[in-house]
């Protein structure tokens, strides 16, 4: 099979939620990713054009980000990236929705620092496949 996988740098641009669902945990936030290009007439550099994206994670690795990402925080982003076209409210034109369902997410360290604290968890087993599709 094939699937395209992307990684994503961004800020977290929503309060991640968190589900329990009957697969597991499930997180799941917006993200901004804002193109920066450096401007020469200028000799600064300039925002371009900013994406949202929901991001999704799942089981253990959403466990993790509920206990470690806040709205706000500098994030790279690696995963399957899934766009769809969702429907749009009665007589508009439908819209693409764009999601990334999370394989490894952690903080963006060219934008400040972190603590790394690692976790136990009772059975590994049950957090195995963190990035396997959930639903």
């Amino acid at each position: 099979m094939n699937e395209t996988l992307v990684t994503v740098v961004g800020n977290v641009a929503t309060a991640p939620v968190t589900r329990v669902t009957a697969n597991g945990a499930m997180v799941r936030f917006r993200l901004a990713s804002t193109a920066r290009y450096y401007d020469r007439a200028t000799q600064d550099w300039r925002d371009g054009h900013t994406n949202f994206l929901t991001v999704f994670a799942w089981r253990g690795l959403a466990e993790n980000v509920a206990s470690s990402v806040s709205l706000g925080d500098p994030v790279v982003i690696q995963g399957r990236l899934k766009v769809k076209q969702e429907s749009g409210v009665a007589g508009t034109q439908s819209v693409l929705g764009v999601d990334i369902e999370a394989l490894a997410l952690g903080h963006d360290l060219s934008r400040g620092t972190a603590a790394f604290r690692r976790v136990s968890r009772a059975n590994p087993a049950l957090t195995a496949g963190a990035g396997d599709v959930g639903a």
